[in-house]
């Protein structure tokens, strides 16, 4: 739609936004239709059919929203017509050859959209055994969406101020600072439970919504580099990662919760209640420090982007 890392990096925003208030209208609304739909009952064989007509309502809104949004997606930034020619699918293992950057994000997208699965999969768990409140849980899921609207706004600005790597690196942060905080506290506090979760989803939203802004930067290298301007190709490498990463996260609170002695619907053990605790706050700060490991070998800037685009204009006016 644009060369320009500016506008790039605040529609991004926009559609982070947006993105969250999708998030929001699943993670506070589920909890309401389900209670709708099954007589107030949230859990158990009680909420079967709560659950079932829930996911067919958000399930038939989704494939809507998805065709409209294809149907207004405009591409405004094309190759010359001999060089789209050109691209085949083994560009793909081609990009990832050559592409630094786009290696480093692409696992970096592992790592966070794993921190997200995680942290999104476990809350029931956590609030339900460990806080004994599981009503509130759509509060719980309202807060970790809620500091979206405010953190995802300011990205254009804080990018602007320090840069790439401070943003990112900040953010994840205070991600680590939340969890750090949730740890520490029990969790019948609720109120301070609910203070690390606000805090931790700030870090998240603001580090997960920036991220998108950066795969454009990769795709410009990617072009500088070998000449083409493989946006398809590089989306999708970029969305097979993220999708592996919400698969890997998925499968990690059953396998520790299964480690830790978890039985559904029962009693839980001591050893069982620090097994949600560890999931819930112990291994997304090890992911989220590992997050700023890998994300400390990103080095595109927005001056660099801006150099690879005057480059690139360059050439193909000689062209």
């Amino acid at each position: 739609m644009t060369r320009n890392n500016k506008e790039l990096v605040s529609m991004s925003s926009i559609r982070m936004v947006l993105a969250n208030l999708g998030s929001l209208a699943v993670s506070f609304g589920v909890p309401i239709f389900v209670k709708l739909f099954s007589g107030g009952h949230y859990s158990g064989t009680a909420s079967q059919t709560g659950w079932f007509l829930t996911m067919i309502l958000y399930g038939i809104a989704g494939a809507l929203v998805l065709v409209f949004c294809f149907s207004q997606s405009v591409e405004r930034i094309h190759m010359p017509s001999d060089t789209e020619a050109s691209v085949k699918v083994s560009d793909l293992f081609h990009q990832l050859k050559v592409n630094q950057p786009l290696r480093t994000l692409a696992i970096f997208f592992i790592i966070t959209f794993g921190l997200m699965s995680i942290v999104n999969s476990v809350g029931a768990y956590y609030m339900t055994y460990n806080a004994h409140n599981a009503g509130l849980m759509q509060w719980y899921n309202l807060l970790g969406t809620l500091p979206a609207f405010i953190t995802v706004p300011l990205t254009p600005w804080l990018n602007r101020k320090i840069g790439t790597q401070a943003l990112m690196q900040g953010s994840l942060f205070v991600t680590v600072i939340g969890f750090l905080i949730m740890f520490l506290v029990p969790a019948t506090n609720i109120t301070w439970t609910f203070i690390g979760r606000t805090i931790e989803a700030a870090g998240i939203t603001l580090s997960t919504g920036f991220q998108w802004a950066l795969v454009p930067q990769t795709i410009t290298y990617g072009e500088w580099k070998t000449g083409k301007r493989e946006n398809g190709i590089v989306n999708a490498i970029v969305g097979f990662f993220f999708k592996f990463g919400m698969a890997l996260g998925g499968v990690v609170p059953g396998y520790v919760l299964a480690a830790f002695g978890f039985v559904a619907n029962h009693s839980q053990t001591a050893h069982s209640l620090f097994g949600i605790r560890m999931v819930t706050t112990i291994i997304p700060i090890i992911v989220t420090v590992l997050a700023m490991i890998i994300f400390a070998f990103y080095h595109l800037t927005d001056e660099k982007v801006e150099e690879m685009n005057a480059e690139i204009a360059a050439r193909n006016q000689e062209n």
